[in-house]
């Protein structure tokens, strides 16, 4: 695809809204032919550069989270995903995604928290990171069967997927939280055909209410490209490729580490630049839900 094309394709994509950076002036043809001109001369540093510069796209925490699609959480077992996953809703309640402000129009959505391995408190620990009751009343756990008898924990089969599209077209979130992809999904994670048709669900929902979608999911234990790679995510190569941008948490990989340090490393993503890291510390998120430590 052309510069030009690729233009175009980003151009159309404007009316997304996305969590992240206040939105800029649109460009003005003139300016567009401006940025055509110096890719022809091959003035521009990168393309990304240019669609930054001209704010042609959305970003969220830096083109780390993007909007109307799904963004990837992968790790190995007790690393602490689902606390990072409350961590970044609590951020958002607040208008701020690690230092990253929310955009005006997305500031104030509901969250939708989707727990296909059951509920174990999540509410009650954001509740004691000191989130208010007005945010409280933001986020939503969809569940089947009667309030008696509330159950979390269920797979998106044809029911399931019902449950939780009712309770997106009830509360019209822009962030929507799935703790477990391989819990989740119909199917088999290691089979793309399933692995399609689960994200096609996914990116529906995404796309009717403008919203993120955060997932969580496994290492595979003899995974390929060392810790931080994409290629450790545990399943067919087409859930890396169904997600516009993937994280992978590790513990800090640097000597002289604490054991409650963490590094978070963007395996990928459509809207910028790849393999740059951000840090934070489990104390500081158990202990309020917002420090950071880099």
């Amino acid at each position: 695809m052309s510069t030009e094309e690729r233009l175009q394709c980003s151009h159309r994509e404007q009316d997304e809204e996305l969590v992240g950076h206040k939105r800029k002036k649109s460009p003005t043809s003139k300016d567009i032919e401006g940025v055509l001109k110096k890719a022809r001369n091959k003035s521009a540093n990168s393309f990304d550069e240019m669609l930054e510069h001209y704010g042609e796209v959305q970003k969220c925490m830096d083109h780390w989270i993007i909007g109307s699609t799904c963004t990837l959480i992968g790790g190995d077992s007790g690393v602490g995903k689902s606390t990072l996953l409350m961590w970044l809703e609590v951020g958002y309640l607040r208008g701020e995604w690690m230092g990253y402000e929310v955009l005006e129009e997305n500031k104030g959505g509901n969250i939708v928290h989707y727990m296909p391995e059951g509920y174990g408190q999540q509410l009650e620990s954001m509740v004691k990171w000191g989130i208010t009751e007005e945010e409280k009343g933001r986020i939503f756990f969809p569940y089947m069967g009667e309030d008696e008898h509330k159950q979390y924990s269920f797979v998106l089969d044809d029911e399931g997927k019902k449950t939780l599209a009712h309770c997106c077209n009830l509360y019209k979130p822009k962030l929507i939280v799935i703790d477990g992809l391989r819990a989740a999904m119909l199917g088999d994670d290691n089979k793309q055909t399933d692995v399609k048709s689960f994200f096609q669900y996914l990116n529906s929902l995404a796309v009717r209410y403008k919203a993120c979608i955060l997932i969580t999911h496994h290492y595979n234990k003899y995974g390929e490209g060392g810790e931080t790679s994409q290629k450790r995510m545990a399943g067919s190569g087409a859930i890396v490729a169904n997600c516009r941008a993937v994280w992978a948490v590790t513990k800090k990989q640097t000597v002289g580490a604490s054991p409650d340090e963490r590094q978070i490393t963007l395996c990928k993503s459509n809207a910028g630049p790849s393999q740059i890291m951000m840090f934070y510390s489990m104390k500081d998120v158990e202990t309020n839900g917002l420090q950071k430590t880099g």
